[in-house]
């Protein structure tokens, strides 16, 4: 006798958890996009060619890897109170995050075309 398993609870388990790296990804995308309009970046003097930036930003990454963190805290202790923070807490929580970082490094300039 075969046993039955719901296939579609693990699929939506783990969209879940896609999601709640993707809000966080995405709420750190839009700090930094906030803080270069907020900065007055030129953008058309912004370098952006490969092997003259770095391949990653570990600040940005930490931000990332502590906002899907808290996010997925928050959907494994799965209270009245983290279901109303599940989507909201680890976005406000990234970008936060990457709005401190970014005002830390505000005495070095972003790297510029000559």
């Amino acid at each position: 006798m075969a046993s039955r398993t719901n296939v579609f609870s693990y699929v939506l388990d783990a969209l879940n958890y896609q999601g709640i790296a993707l809000v966080a990804w995405v709420a750190i995308a839009l700090a930094h996009m906030a803080y270069l309009r907020r900065e007055h970046a030129d953008l058309d003097r912004m370098e952006f060619r490969p092997g003259r930036i770095p391949a990653f930003n570990p600040g940005g990454i930490v931000a990332w890897v502590v906002a899907t963190a808290i996010g997925v805290t928050l959907k494994m202790t799965d209270t009245a109170t983290s279901q109303c923070f599940d989507a909201t807490g680890p976005a406000f929580h990234a970008a936060a995050r990457e709005e401190a970082l970014e005002y830390g490094r505000r005495g070095r300039q972003p790297s510029q075309v000559a």
